[in-house]
This record gives structure tokens, C-alpha cells and sequence, in this order.
């Protein structure tokens, strides 16, 4: 991990177990000290004393379970095969809720009673109920997303983070913004055709302060290259209008570099960590920088 005192506040971190993915996005953390992991097979975790210990939830579903998402007392989890699951109960028990998609959905945001989930085939489905009912907005051609956020007192205003098809090269890859609820889509950060974005993280505190790790990437039927001269991380202090190219900056690794992601620490303002993928290790000798 890669310290910067630099940046944003964001995230949580939380114990996990076997049976779930352990990953930045896949724990949520409630205001009355609630976290919720997702992971294989349908297996919700619950805690209630701040992730020193989790029991199992009730799941209606045997699904692979990626995202969550927490607003409105209403968690939401998204998974394999268009999997929508919300509770409203503090994370007790968890039912179906019907879904526009039978596509994977790898993350789920939310902002004032709307919550957003995206997956494979470009599949970006929006609720504005609550998580009863959603509807689809489009991003077909981005194929893969890995990534949304959501302003988070502005619903209108959003942000996707698209991978791409990881076959192939793809000139949909990058981040989009919607400012009319997904009604429109504009492409605000586009590194190449084969590069797309692995990780999108949004200060909660200044939303116009975001991060962008871009992954270069190839998957083929008989191998997979991860890593090459794309791979870069950005910034944009404007809500996405201008991006700032952190990757060669003072402390962070140097040569070639492949999958990154960041999380911010919500405990103290301007903490920032970043995991890197690289053929060399961290400068010691210097504090990383993300100006």
C-alpha cells in the first residue's frame, strides 16, 4: 500500500472470511455501525460491533454477490445474473427485488433515495424508489463497468467507471458523467482502446474530487496480460472536467504498472492509499504525492 497525504477520504476496511470477496467496495458501513459483506455463492455477512465479528444474514439467493450499497435505512447488494437484494432491516434478512438485467452487476452506488448498479454489457440499472424498482440507462457499448458513484446529495449528477472489452480494444472505455440522471452520458477521461477504468473513487466530503485507476488489460482464451503503459492514475479536483495524470508522481512506483486502486481514509481528511501493481517497488525515500 501507497500513502498519500494529498487527497480525498473515503471507505472502509472490515475483517472477512473464505466465503467472500474481501475488495474495497464489497463492505459497507451504516451509521449505527453496521457492516455488510458480500461474496460467493448468495453468503451475506453481517456485523455489529464494527467488524469484529460477522454471522450470517439471510440471502434469497445462491448468486455470486459483488456490490453494496447503504442509504435511505436500505441496503442494496447486486451480483451475478442481474441479482438485486435489498434489506430494510439493518442488514438482518434480505429479499429479491425484481430486475431490468439478467447481466452480472459488479458495484452499486447511491445518492438522496437513488441508487445506481453496473455490470458486464454495459448494464447500468437505476432505482429512484428506494430499490423496489429499476430501470435501464443505457452504456451498452461500454461493455464492462466496473465502477459507479453517485453525487451524494446531487442523485442527478453521477459518474461510471467503464473497463471496456476486456477481448479487445474498445474506444468506450474511460469515465462518463451524467449531469440529467443517465438520461445523457458525456466520455470526461479516455486514456486509450485498450485501457479502461479498474477503480473510480469519489471524496464523500468534496464530490468534485475523484480518482481513476486505469487498467491495461487483455484477456485472450488462452492467457491473460495484466499491466503495460496505460496503466495510469488520475485526478480531477473539478467534478470530472479536467483529469490531472498522478501515475509518475514523487513516492509511487516506477516502470511498468498494471491494476490500482485507491481508498481514502475517512478518519483523517486528505489520507489517501493506493495498491499499485508494478514490476518495482515503492520509493521509500520519498512521501507520495497525488498533486
Amino acid at each position: 500500500f501507497f500513502q498519500a497525504e494529498d487527497g480525498i477520504r473515503d471507505s472502509v476496511a472490515a475483517r472477512g472470511r473464505g466465503d467472500v470477496y474481501k475488495r474495497q467496495d464489497s463492505t459497507v458501513l451504516s451509521g449505527s455501525g453496521v457492516f455488510i459483506v458480500a461474496g460467493l455463492s448468495g453468503n451475506i455477512l453481517r456485523s455489529t460491533d464494527k467488524g469484529s465479528s460477522f454471522d450470517n444474514a439471510t440471502s434469497p439467493t445462491a448468486n455470486n454477490l459483488y456490490g453494496v450499497a447503504f442509504g435511505s435505512n436500505t441496503f442494496v447488494v447486486a451480483g451475478d445474473n442481474g441479482t438485486i437484494v435489498k434489506s430494510t432491516d439493518n442488514g438482518s434478512s434480505f429479499d429479491n427485488t425484481t430486475s431490468p438485467t439478467s447481466n452480472t452487476l459488479f458495484d452499486v452506488g447511491f445518492g438522496n433515495n437513488t441508487f445506481v448498479a453496473a455490470g458486464i454489457s454495459g448494464s447500468i440499472v437505476n432505482s429512484t424508489d428506494g430499490g423496489n424498482t429499476w430501470v435501464h440507462l443505457g452504456l451498452a457499448e461500454t461493455r464492462h463497468i466496473s465502477r459507479i458513484r453517485i453525487h451524494p446529495t446531487n442523485p442527478d449528477v453521477a459518474y461510471v467507471g467503464a473497463l471496456g472489452d476486456i477481448f479487445g480494444d474498445n474506444d468506450a472505455r474511460g469515465v462518463y458523467r451524467t449531469t440529467d440522471g443517465g438520461r445523457t452520458w458525456d466520455l470526461v477521461l479516455h486514456r486509450s482502446a485498450g485501457a479502461g477504468v479498474a477503480a473510480l473513487t469519489m471524496d464523500p466530503n468534496t464530490p468534485r474530487i475523484l480518482f481513476a485507476a486505469i487498467w491495461e488489460a487483455r484477456r485472450q482464451p488462452w492467457t491473460f496480460s495484466s499491466g503495460g503503459p496505460d496503466s495510469s492514475l488520475y485526478r480531477t479536483t473539478d467534478g470530472g472536467s479536467t483529469w490531472h495524470d498522478t501515475t509518475g508522481n514523487t513516492g509511487l512506483p516506477k516502470g511498468l504498472k498494471g491494476r490500482m486502486g485507491t481508498a481514502v481514509s475517512p478518519a483523517k481528511k486528505c489520507r489517501v492509499w493506493a495498491i499499485v501493481e508494478a514490476d518495482k517497488g515503492r520509493d521509500n525515500t520519498a512521501k507520495p504525492s497525488f498533486e
